[in-house]
């Protein structure tokens, strides 16, 4: 065999042909983030709702987008929340869960929060949350839904309308499973406000 490509290399060789060796080349590139789009930041993924008031900027470090894909929980009831999770895209069911049956109190969907408990910092969720289907939210800080709410009374008056229809669907799921109430719960559904 070695004699056979000596020949052939020889006659190459006179008839003007090269043999080219294999080569293995290399190339580094150094690169910090994964070659990949940047991921929107959350400012601009709030800037697409008209009714929340700009973001300083400031601000923008508090604020950060999280993915949750369906059927995964974004807290647990219990969980010490350290803000309120504004939906950008997608559904979210919140659950109430009592003898490891999980009831529906309410689903919500873009444009709105759910985790109200971590508005005050560091606060034990009331209910379960979990994506009904691919959901980004923007997890925001106390200090900034303060100014948000600042900015724009009316956002923190209709805000405040729907977290308190929302903790009276919770206290009335508890009431109803406290009484053995077997019936499951109605989900109650919270349109955004345009």
């Amino acid at each position: 065999k070695n004699q056979l490509v000596t020949r052939i290399w020889y006659v190459a060789k006179r008839h003007g042909f090269t043999i080219p060796y294999p080569v293995h080349v290399a190339l580094q590139h150094e690169q910090v983030q994964p070659f990949s789009a940047a991921p929107p930041e959350a400012s601009k993924l709030l800037a697409e709702f008209p009714r929340l008031p700009e973001i300083s900027p400031e601000d923008h470090a508090s604020t950060r987008p999280l993915t949750f894909g369906a059927g995964e929980r974004l807290f647990d009831e219990g969980d010490d929340l350290d803000g309120v999770y504004f939906v950008v895209s997608g559904a979210v069911s919140l659950q109430m869960v009592r003898d490891g049956q999980a009831s529906e109190i309410a689903t919500i969907n873009a444009g709105e929060f759910c985790g109200e408990t971590g508005m005050h910092g560091h606060q034990a969720a009331d209910m379960r949350a979990v994506a009904l289907e691919d959901t980004t939210v923007v997890l925001i800080a106390p200090d900034v839904v303060r100014h948000l709410f600042e900015a724009s009374p009316r956002l923190a008056r209709e805000t405040g309308h729907t977290l308190d229809v929302r903790r009276k669907a919770l206290k009335s799921a508890r009431t109803a499973l406290r009484h053995g109430s077997t019936r499951q719960l109605e989900p109650m559904r919270f349109e955004a406000d345009e």
